[in-house]
């Protein structure tokens, strides 16, 4: 992954002078950005916070939400978003489990009563 990280760190620093003469560096950089994106997205929150504060950094001083490029403004601050949701930690919500629980339990209440019995009390006055 160290690897990885530092070819998206390289990908996404870009000098101005090359960026006007080489237009392939934007859709580099784009591709950059689309990767970490995902991997901020399905990678443990673990193994990515020990370079979430470099990529942070680095992202945030390239002032891409000031380019002239549309996706590559859309792409670094859906990155910046994905690194700061690892910064938080996971809760998960309470609710859920409740609903689930209660969910099983009338599941369980049903499995008691024969067939039949169930189209018996609905039909009940």
């Amino acid at each position: 992954m160290p690897e990885f990280l530092d070819w998206t760190m390289k990908a996404v620093v870009v000098d101005k002078a090359r960026s006007m003469s080489d237009p392939r560096s934007e859709v580099t950089r784009s591709g950059a950005l689309k990767a970490l994106a995902a991997v901020h997205k399905q990678g443990k929150r673990d193994d990515l916070l020990k370079y979430s504060d470099q990529l942070l950094e680095l992202v945030v001083k390239q002032e891409l939400k000031k380019h002239h490029n549309v996706l590559l403004r859309k792409l670094s601050l859906k990155v910046i978003q994905r690194i700061g949701l690892t910064f938080l930690k996971a809760k998960v919500a309470s609710w859920r489990w409740v609903q689930n629980r209660a969910n099983y339990i009338l599941f369980d209440f049903q499995s008691f009563f024969p067939p039949g019995i169930k189209e018996a009390a609905v039909r009940w006055p």
